[in-house]
């Protein structure tokens, strides 16, 4: 955790969010590229990498730019928490995968061979989300009269 900070810390240090939105409008991307940039990012690291070295990671360069694009942050987040979730269950090394390997005393390849209907439903799902922000941003915009 305490280096996942540190790096975090010195990717904004390094105006890395600046970088990035500099990029984004140098190849005239707007946010339905930067959030397929997201999803694929974040579903990598979540396979590799621990949730919250991930967060602490790559939140603070992504957030400001996902902003200056108008993603909502509540957006934003759901779309984040969401891509980590189905990367801690993605092989090869997904955290959950060694966790339900061990407590159900099955090989890692069983239960590989178990997760993909979830991963194909999981990606959809987050594809909905991703591009239709209606989705997850009804009952805010319900609570809060958005």
């Amino acid at each position: 955790m305490a280096i996942g900070s540190l790096l975090a810390f010195f990717i904004t240090l390094a105006q890395v969010p600046e970088a990035i939105t500099t990029f984004l409008n140098a190849i005239n991307a707007g946010p339905i590229v930067f959030l397929l940039v997201v999803n694929v990012s974040f579903l990598i690291a979540g396979m590799f990498i621990d949730p919250n070295s991930t967060l602490l990671i790559l939140v603070p360069p992504l957030f400001p730019v996902a902003v200056i694009l108008g993603i909502d942050p509540v957006h934003f987040g759901l779309i984040v928490t969401m891509n980590i979730s189905l990367g801690m269950i993605t092989p090869p090394f997904g955290l959950d995968i060694f966790i339900a390997s061990s407590t159900l005393n099955k090989p890692v390849m069983t239960i590989i061979s178990g997760v993909w209907p979830f991963i194909i439903a999981n990606i959809a799902v987050l594809l909905l989300v991703t591009y239709v922000p209606q989705v997850s941003m009804f009952i805010p915009n319900l609570i809060f009269g958005s």
